[in-house]
C-alpha cells in the first residue's frame, strides 16, 4: 500500500525561487540565468540576517531590477536589501515596536 503525503507536507520552495516568483523579472529567469539558482543561498542569508522577504527583500529587488536591462546576480541586489532592512528595522525601533 503506498500512502500518499498531504500538500502540508511539502516543504515551502526556497527562498530564491519564492523572490522570482513574486517579481517575475525576464532579467530575474532561473533558466537563463543559471547563477540564481547556484548562488540562491544569498538570499537566505539576506533572511538570516534579518530581512523581511515581503518588506525588505522583495520590494527592493523589484525596484532595482525594473532599472536593468540585463541579467543580474543575486549580489547585485545585497547592499540595497540591506539598507531597506536596517532603515525598516530603524522606523520599527523609533515606533516602539
Amino acid at each position: 500500500m503506498v500512502v500518499a503525503r498531504a500538500s502540508s507536507d511539502t516543504p515551502p520552495p526556497p527562498a530564491w525561487q519564492r523572490v522570482l516568483d513574486e517579481v517575475r523579472s525576464p532579467f530575474l529567469d532561473e533558466n537563463k540565468f543559471e547563477r540564481l539558482i547556484l548562488e540562491g543561498a544569498i538570499v537566505q542569508r539576506w533572511i538570516d540576517a534579518g530581512a523581511d522577504e515581503h518588506l525588505d527583500v522583495i520590494p527592493t529587488v523589484r525596484r532595482l531590477i525594473a532599472a536593468k536591462r540585463e541579467a543580474v546576480p543575486w549580489n547585485y541586489f545585497t547592499k540595497a536589501v540591506r539598507e531597506a532592512a536596517a532603515r525598516r528595522k530603524a522606523a520599527e525601533d523609533e515606533d516602539g515596536l
